[in-house]
């Protein structure tokens, strides 16, 4: 991961937490960090993971304007409550969502559908 993401990745570790979420409350959270992260950093953008292909090391980003992005761009995956899980780059993109080849943390879990996928700009 590239030194210039270490302002957000900070921001991100000092406001993680942990716990289990209903799906509204996982949805909450989701708004609730895509706010608190477009504050801080008006340009960052945050999408949502949709769909995960645990065996290829593969998951697909919606909610997030696919033209704003290209080829090689890097993501950072977090729990919707913040934790960070890994980091990924887009191999492909479709009319609606963002294809991330991904690799998650030694102590992270596996990407899932409802996950944050957020493309920090400096």
């Amino acid at each position: 991961m590239r030194l210039h993401h270490f302002p957000l990745l900070l921001v991100a570790g000092m406001v993680a937490v942990a716990g289990c979420h209903s799906q509204q409350e996982t949805v909450a959270d989701v708004e609730q960090t895509r706010a608190t992260f477009t504050r801080l950093t008006p340009d960052v953008k945050i999408g949502v993971v949709s769909a995960v292909l645990e065996d290829k090391g593969l998951l697909a980003v919606g909610e997030v304007d696919v033209e704003q992005h290209f080829v090689g761009e890097t993501f950072v995956l977090m729990t919707p409550q913040r934790k960070i899980i890994g980091a990924g780059h887009v191999v492909g993109k479709t009319d609606n969502a963002l294809h991330l080849k991904y690799e998650v943390n030694e102590d992270g879990r596996t990407p899932r559908a409802g996950d944050i996928a957020v493309k920090p700009t400096m």
